[in-house]
This record gives C-alpha cells, sequence and structure tokens, in this order.
C-alpha cells in the first residue's frame, strides 16, 4: 500500500468518525428535546450514510432488507437507502455521460431528464428518449466512488478483524467473510457492462417460463450502454409492494408475487440465474399488469451440482413450470403453508435470519406494512398441506 492510499484511508476514516459523531450529537438533542429515540437514532443513523457514501449507502440498503437481523426501527428507518439517496448535482451527470458517451446528453437523446427518477447508493436514473423514439431510462454512475468504495472496504475489514478478534459472539456471524462477500458484491456492480450482460442472461432463462408473458425484464440499449452508463427501457408502473395501488389498478397482488417467485426459482433451478437482489424496490408493476425486475446489479449463478442437488432435494417441494402446486410436501426444511409469516425471510431472501437475543433462532415479527407482502411470498413458497 503506497504512502498515498494510506492517507486516503486515512481521510476516510476520519471522514466517517466526524460524520458518525456528529450524527450521535444530533441524535442525543433531539432526544433530550422529547423526541422518541429509536427513530431519531434510525433518521440520523440513515442520513450519516447517505453523507459517508455509496459503500454505506449499500450497508443501509442491507439493514432495510433483512428485517429479523437488525432491530425493527432500524429496519424501517433503512428504508430510504432503497431509492431515496441524495441526487448528484447536474453538472456531474452531464459530464459523466460525456465522457462515456462522446457527447453531451442533449446530443446523445432526443430529450433528456435533468431531474432524477430515482437515485441509489451506485449511481442515478434518468428518464429520456431515444433518436427513434423509444422511452428509455439512463443509469449514471456516481463520480469517483471506486477509489472511495476501496478504502471504506479496506476499514471495514480492519474492523471486522479487530471484532472477531476481541469478541465472542460475533464470531458466530463472522465478521470478515461477511465483508468480504459484500466487498466482492460491491465491486461486481461497478461495471454497468455487467449488468446489461446479467439482464439478457436472465431474459433468456425466463423465456421458456409458463408465465413468462407475466414477467417483464427491460430491454437494454446497448448503442448507449457503457461501463458507467446503462440505457434501457423504460418501465411505467408502480412497486409490487404497494397494496393500494394493486386495488386501484384491479390486479391480484398475491397471485402476481406467485407468479414472481416462481419465475425466479425456474431461472434459479432450472438455468443457474438468478436475480439477487430482490427486495421490493426491485419490483414493479407495469401498466399492462407484469411484475418487472429492475436493478440486475446483483446477480448470481448456480453451478449444474448446486441444482441438482437443490432439484433432487426438493423435487416434492418446489412447483413444476408448467404444473401445479404438490399435494404433500415430504422436505422438512421447508416450512408449510400453514407456517407463518415470518418464515418468507429463510425462503425469499435465502438467509435464516436470526434474533441476537435471548430467542436465539427465532425470526421476528415482520413489519405490519409488509405483512401482506410477506404472506404472499410465504404463499408463493411453501407447499400446501392435503
Amino acid at each position: 500500500m503506497g504512502q498515498g492510499q494510506r492517507l486516503q484511508d486515512a481521510r476516510r476514516v476520519v471522514a466517517a468518525t466526524t460524520i458518525l459523531s456528529r450524527a450521535a450529537r444530533r441524535a442525543r438533542r433531539r432526544q433530550r428535546a422529547g423526541e422518541p429515540w429509536r427513530p431519531v437514532v434510525a433518521e440520523e443513523l440513515r442520513v450519516a450514510f447517505e453523507h459517508l457514501g455509496p459503500t454505506y449507502t449499500k450497508l443501509g440498503q442491507m439493514m432495510a432488507s433483512t428485517p429479523g437481523v437488525f432491530p425493527d426501527y432500524l429496519v424501517e428507518g433503512m428504508q430510504g437507502c432503497l431509492d431515496q439517496v441524495r441526487p448528484l448535482p447536474d453538472a456531474l451527470v452531464q459530464r459523466v455521460i460525456t465522457e462515456e458517451l462522446g457527447a453531451p446528453p442533449h446530443e446523445v437523446f432526443a430529450w433528456f431528464d435533468t431531474t432524477p427518477l430515482a437515485s441509489a447508493s451506485i449511481g442515478q436514473v434518468h428518464r429520456a428518449r431515444t433518436v427513434d423514439g423509444h422511452d428509455v431510462v439512463v443509469k449514471v454512475q456516481r463520480p469517483g466512488i471506486t477509489r472511495r468504495i476501496d478504502s471504506d472496504l479496506r476499514f471495514m475489514a480492519a474492523g471486522a478483524r479487530l471484532v472477531e478478534r476481541v469478541s465472542v459472539r460475533a464470531r458466530l456471524v463472522q465478521p470478515v467473510a461477511t465483508v468480504e462477500d459484500f466487498a466482492q458484491t460491491l465491486r461486481g456492480e461497478l461495471s454497468f457492462m455487467i449488468e446489461a450482460r446479467a439482464m439478457e442472461e436472465i431474459t433468456a432463462a425466463l423465456a421458456d417460463f409458463a408465465d413468462a408473458d407475466m414477467i417483464r425484464i427491460p430491454t437494454v440499449h446497448w448503442r448507449s450502454t457503457t461501463p458507467r452508463v446503462l440505457t434501457m427501457d423504460y418501465v411505467e408502473g408502480y412497486r409490487l409492494d404497494d397494496v393500494a395501488a394493486h386495488e386501484r389498478a384491479g390486479v391480484d397482488g398475491a397471485a402476481l408475487l406467485r407468479t414472481t417467485v416462481r419465475g425466479w426459482l425456474h431461472g434459479t433451478l432450472v438455468h443457474g440465474v438468478f436475480h439477487g437482489d430482490l427486495h421490493a424496490g426491485n419490483l414493479c408493476v407495469d401498466t399492462e399488469g407484469r411484475a418487472c425486475f429492475i436493478d440486475f446489479g446483483i446477480c448470481g449463478h448456480l453451478s449444474d451440482e448446486a441444482r441438482t442437488t437443490c432439484s433432487g432435494r426438493s423435487r416434492r417441494c418446489w412447483p413444476a413450470t408448467t404444473g401445479g402446486w404438490p399435494r404433500r410436501c415430504s422436505c422438512r426444511s421447508i416450512p408449510t403453508r400453514r407456517s407463518t409469516s415470518t418464515r418468507w425471510c429463510a425462503i425469499w431472501s435465502g438467509r435464516w435470519r436470526r434474533s441476537w437475543t435471548r430467542r436465539w433462532g427465532r425470526c421476528r415479527t415482520p413489519r405490519p406494512s409488509s405483512r401482506w407482502y410477506a404472506s404472499a411470498c410465504a404463499t408463493a413458497c411453501c407447499c400446501p398441506r392435503t
């Protein structure tokens, strides 16, 4: 490690310590003023993560997507990290597009909206229209994030090694391995070309799915796609967990979610490719009532051996691509429909979420606002009893 890199790491550590200390002081003042301390801590921590940049914002997204591992007030407070990150200045967006596509946005596209449609940890999305009349969205990567992410990850790795050395309880969650996995996933999101290829790969995997007409993957526009700029079809709709919007549109949300889960399982077990970041912010419903997958920054593959093992051990549990649900489930590792919706966390995201309390091994009750979403996921993944 060179002298310049050490200096940059030291600056990032000082910046992170300063911002988190200020957040703690603001939370303490608000608590003394009579505000409830839990929502205050969650809000101030979320704001601090946004100021610290993409690495910490991604950490907030992980906290927002893993109820049961983190306290409920942190899960609720970090929801803003999913799609409400501070936007980039317009000048930076123009600079990145000019550097990547060779011309400013108003020359590359027939129309370009300078107001971002959404802002996330790695980049932000703008609406545009191509010269041939297609409505698209342009995902622009935040400039200079590679160096910041590398510095933050080195700091996290050092902290994980320290925690694992001094805390016996922390060793149970293997913080060093967790940070290494987090670093590998985060670095994989820095090239939009990888994401674009993943979109086409998953599109091909779902082509032979029985209900493929109910699932939509945006089309990539390769002429306007580079490692830092991704252009794809614009999808107009609403979030999949918006129950009120389902009622207004006359869409059976539970049935659509079951189809979405079956499609995800089809791509995973039949073709070995899957979307690895399916939280509510990355699923929407378009105007035709189809479930749409977005944000393919995290995707994964299963080897033939892994797919054979999964398919063989769960043959009586997973639904057939063209058939219905089995009458009886013989796999004890997968809960049945009578299981509560708290078991959804172990099915949908692939993680057995445990509460670090005296009730070891039991999942916490999901948030009231997400009961419908969790119940539908549990119903989609579980086998009915006879």
